[in-house]
């Protein structure tokens, strides 16, 4: 984790090390950094919205941050303080 980032900055956490992506000549690899965990967050989003489709993108939006899973690492370097958490997300769009 990069620890100069500054909580305004940085609304949730998505995992981003070691995950595997495609590469030339059909092979995959596995890479690390924002470049990965912004797609996990973007996947999220598509999750959330193939459920409920009706959604606006600020509810959409609401519920990635209200969904996270906080932990006391992440405090100070984001400001939801949590991961984003498929599960919960899913539960949580049911109320909007």
């Amino acid at each position: 984790m990069n620890r100069n980032l500054k909580a305004i900055t940085v609304d949730v956490f998505a995992l981003g090390v070691r995950n595997r992506s495609t590469a030339p000549k059909n092979t995959y690899v596995r890479l690390d950094g924002t470049s990965m965990a912004a797609p996990v967050v973007f996947g999220l989003a598509a999750l959330i919205w193939s459920y409920y489709p009706k959604l606006t993108v600020p509810q959409l939006q609401e519920i990635i941050l209200r969904s996270v899973i906080k932990s006391t690492k992440f405090v100070d370097h984001c400001v939801t303080g949590g991961v984003v958490n498929a599960y919960k997300a899913i539960k949580l769009g049911v109320h909007f």
